[in-house]
């Protein structure tokens, strides 16, 4: 009884010592690992080129890029019915710097990331920035909840078949959450794919409306 006692105490002891990673926390790891694969080879097989630098909040990688004027070649379309039953068409929005987060509410770095993008939000509205969301893949009920816990206050476009993105065409969205940002013209200045943050958006929306 006593050696039985003594190997697991070691093993409780050797579970918890620094730089361990708990058995728990390892199929997090391994699936967050599996999805930035995925990612990556979605860029790939689409022909996107993905800049990977660590976060400036948390060190993780993030995937996407700033595309210069000169390669600002897809001036995409949207429009739909809003989640609140409004006809919304982004390119009422020309002159405007526009961030389009493709979301849904099944989705959990979209709920991850939704306190930062309602943030940003709120902070460049007088700038005259505008965000529009894309309910993808989901249901109006469900889109209307996340929109309420998360204190998002601007619209969302409801994209129940994912049909709504193919306007995006070539560059449609290769996971979710992605992230773009339009420049004045309403072409594709930015885009970001996975867990989007706001240290990573942030300096990237006010580059645009400060340079184009």
């Amino acid at each position: 009884m006593s050696g039985d006692s003594t190997t697991r105490e070691a093993n409780a002891a050797s579970a918890t010592e620094p730089g361990s990673v708990s058995p728990r926390r390892r199929p997090r790891r391994l699936l967050a690992g599996v999805l930035a694969l995925a990612v990556v080879a979605a860029a790939v097989l689409f022909g996107r080129d993905l800049l990977a630098s660590g976060s400036k909040s948390t060190g993780v990688p993030v995937y996407g890029r700033v595309l210069a004027m000169a390669k600002r070649t897809v001036t995409p379309a949207l429009a739909g019915s809003t989640l609140t039953g409004d006809h919304l068409d982004i390119a009422t929005l020309r002159g405007r710097v526009v961030v389009i987060n493709v979301w849904g509410s099944w989705c959990d770095p979209c709920r991850a990331e939704a306190p930062d993008l309602a943030r940003l939000s709120a902070e460049t509205t007088a700038e005259g920035v505008r965000f529009v969301g894309v309910d993808i893949r989901d249901n109006i009920g469900a889109g209307a909840t996340f929109e309420r816990e998360y204190g998002i206050t601007y619209p969302s476009i409801f994209d129940g078949d994912g049909t709504a993105m193919l306007g995006f065409r070539p560059w449609i969205p290769i996971a979710t959450p992605t992230t773009y940002v339009l420049d004045a013209k309403g072409r594709i200045a930015a885009e970001f794919f996975g867990q989007t943050r706001y240290a990573d958006l942030q300096p990237v929306v006010q580059q645009i409306v400060e340079l184009g």
